[in-house]
């Protein structure tokens, strides 16, 4: 990918004709924010986050499934998360929904 400088392209042009994601809590998507264990201690940091969807999208070159402890953290640092997506290069996404909890 290649990118081009514009001095057409100055910051007072940028705020008034694009969109601004601004990222915090509330937003839609939440990228590289971090996501802390709720018992206090860790954090993980996934790499695009969508809350009101409930899903987590994670871009790795190495293999990840339900068992990898970072998929672990984001399931139980993240509630309300119910997918997570793991992207890999040349390789079909994976979709992991979250573990059913085990039963007595």
């Amino acid at each position: 990918m290649r990118f081009i400088h514009s001095p057409h392209l100055t910051s007072s042009y940028l705020n008034k004709s694009v969109p601004i994601i601004r990222e915090n809590y509330s937003d839609s998507v939440l990228v590289n924010r971090y996501l802390r264990n709720p018992a206090g201690s860790g954090y993980v940091i996934p790499d695009v986050r969508i809350p009101s969807e409930g899903v987590i999208i994670d871009a790795t070159i190495g293999y990840k499934d339900v068992n990898t402890p970072q998929v672990q953290k984001f399931f139980n640092y993240s509630p309300n998360t119910s997918t997570v997506i793991i992207v890999t290069p040349n390789q079909p996404q994976v979709y992991i929904p979250r573990p059913s909890p085990l039963g007595p």
